[in-house]
């Protein structure tokens, strides 16, 4: 019902309405597992579980950023180069870190990790096989005798990291004959072409070379509003051209290195790519690393195309997310707007139901005296 607020001789109107003056909408609460089976591999079905066949060490993230998704690949190669010592650079989550430690524990080997942020991870204060350099990673390469002939480079995901980071390892490499072998996430888009910065004020880069604020998408050269990716970090405001991005980096470190260094890239989850010196290999480790090249070559193709269509999928993710979370606070605002609806309503039948009421008495007491009266 509606509320006419005419009072008519002394009576209050309610009149019929073709929706209600009230009513209540329960906010929907909905978290990252609300829908468990979008990303826990442990609520699939056992047939699918047999069917899949997913590794122990595969993410549960609606978005796979880590790359020990990409163990199959590199753990081939750690067995057959057997290092001793392992450094990973960025360790964000802990995903890799874990993986990488439980490795180097069975094979007998130190793994350094280097990140200006310390992951949440238990062991790293405890496991003697373990040591943990808070600081950056160029500033740890350039005053640090590291003993690491395998690197994991998925720090910060720009042209002038990447490059320092590339040449100091490379300064390392001139000081033995161990063989060295790189692993760098981040090869495909966005990061490929287009530096992506923590912090870029501390790089010295101009501000007119990056923007925050904004997203980016792969359909546009330029920062967008309605972007692919959230714009959680400083993106370069241009995608291409010299001195930009990491593959950028990659491929300008080995057209000067001439046959120093092989490579091979894979464009899928953000893409991973394997650089190694393959002059020091023996000849057991090269027939595994001239597979792995050949192999790879095949899939090329085929994993491009799985890489895109995972970057529109997600991208829907994001939008809807997005569009979710402007509903949620659209209904949020209607929500307390219907209160105050309700309590003015409230408040006001109230008034006029006891104004009324005096106005009854009022009139019944004027009539009892005049029959008294009579």
């Amino acid at each position: 019902i509606t509320i006419n607020e005419q009072a008519i001789a002394g009576r209050l109107r309610f009149t019929p309405a073709s929706q209600p003056a009230s009513f209540e909408i329960n906010k929907i609460e909905i978290s990252e597992h609300t829908l468990p089976w979008l990303e826990d591999k442990n609520d699939l079905t056992e047939t699918n579980k047999r069917l899949f066949g997913l590794p122990p060490y595969a993410q549960d993230h609606k978005n796979l950023f880590s790359m020990v998704n990409y163990a199959s690949l590199y753990l081939p190669i750690l067995n057959i180069l057997r290092p001793e010592c392992i450094c990973e650079i960025g360790s964000d989550a802990g995903d890799n870190t874990k993986l990488l430690a439980e490795y180097c524990a069975q094979n007998g080997a130190q793994l350094l990790i280097v990140d200006p942020v310390k992951p949440a991870l238990d062991f790293l204060d405890s496991a003697n096989h373990v040591r943990f350099s808070l600081m950056k990673s160029t500033d740890f390469l350039r005053n640090n005798h590291s003993p690491a002939n395998v690197f994991f480079i998925d720090g910060d995901h720009n042209y002038q990291t990447v490059s320092q980071e590339l040449q100091l390892i490379d300064n390392m490499k001139q000081q033995t004959d161990v063989p060295f072998c790189l692993f760098v996430h981040d090869i495909s888009w966005p990061c490929a072409y287009r530096d992506m910065y923590y912090d870029p004020d501390e790089l010295g880069v101009a501000q007119s070379c990056y923007c925050r604020g904004k997203g980016i998408s792969p359909y546009s050269e330029c920062p967008v509003d309605d972007s692919q990716l959230p714009a959680s970090h400083a993106f370069a405001t241009t995608e291409g051209g010299p001195a930009n991005g990491v593959k950028k980096a990659i491929e300008d470190f080995l057209a000067q290195r001439d046959t120093e260094w092989r490579n091979i890239d894979i464009a899928s989850l953000y893409g991973f790519g394997v650089l190694w010196t393959s002059d020091r290999l023996s000849p057991e480790q090269y027939e595994v690393f001239d597979k792995l090249e050949k192999h790879f070559s095949y899939f090329r193709d085929f994993l491009a195309i799985l890489e895109w269509n995972r970057m529109v999928l997600y991208y829907q993710i994001f939008r809807n997310s997005e569009i979710w979370e402007k509903q949620q606070d659209h209904i949020k605002k209607q929500q307390d707007h219907i209160k105050k609806l309700e309590h003015w309503i409230d408040r006001g039948v109230k008034e006029r139901i006891s104004d009324f009421i005096k106005a009854k008495t009022f009139k019944n007491n004027i009539d009892i005296t005049q029959r008294n009266r009579q």
